[in-house]
């Protein structure tokens, strides 16, 4: 889970990285985009040990990594936000009472936004020349998604939303509806060799390196 986190967030832009250390955040995104610069700590509890509610440990593990990512950006105007991502449905009140603006992150809606990249990635891979250097026809498949990212800013911004868990609706507020429930082939997304995904320097300048399925 913690690999795929990673994944997600250079797909979306970010240097994505898993510090090392006993005490390290499970992964972190940092990125600038245009004028907005922000750090997002992600704290993954997925693990099957028969814990079904989000406890004052695990928010305190956050915490901790929202402190280290404070004192190492923030001199530096970057925007800090927290997270944890599990499967658990609950959160203890005494986790809750302590967790600030710390947001919960279900499971599943960190699938629902992989599953908007993948359509990106889908639609910009059905105009992409497998010539190298026909920049032309890469550049027109970048501009063909360009409409469909999201402004800079969008996942800070879905994270102030008010309530302790963010929903799917909430995530992907600013991402457009046409493309959240366009139909596209899963076999689109896959298949297509080592290519280096680029797409938007302002909104969403990510390239991630992707391998055939």
């Amino acid at each position: 889970m913690t690999e795929g986190l990673e994944k997600l967030g250079q797909l979306l832009g970010y240097t994505a990285s898993r510090p090392r250390g006993q005490a390290a955040t499970d992964c972190r995104w940092r990125g600038v985009f245009g004028n907005t610069k922000e750090v997002v700590t992600v704290e993954a509890k997925v693990e099957h040990t028969g814990q079904n509610a989000v406890s004052p440990a695990d928010v305190g593990q956050a915490h901790n990594q929202i402190a280290r990512a404070s004192a190492e950006y923030e001199p530096h105007g970057y925007f800090i936000r927290g997270t944890i991502v599990t499967h658990m449905n609950d959160i203890e009140p005494g986790a809750d009472a302590a967790a600030g603006a710390i947001r919960i992150i279900p499971k599943d809606v960190a699938i629902a936004l992989w599953n908007c990249v993948r359509k990106l990635l889908s639609l910009y891979r059905d105009h992409w020349s497998l010539i190298l250097d026909d920049m032309a026809a890469r550049f027109a498949s970048a501009e063909r998604i360009r409409a469909r990212i999201p402004r800079a800013g969008w996942l800070v911004r879905a994270l102030d939303h008010p309530d302790r868990t963010v929903t799917e609706a909430e995530l992907l507020a600013e991402w457009p509806e046409r493309l959240t429930h366009r139909r596209v082939a899963a076999s689109s997304a896959v298949g297509f060799g080592k290519i280096w995904f680029r797409c938007s320097t302002v909104d969403l300048s990510c390239a991630q390196k992707v391998g055939a399925a």
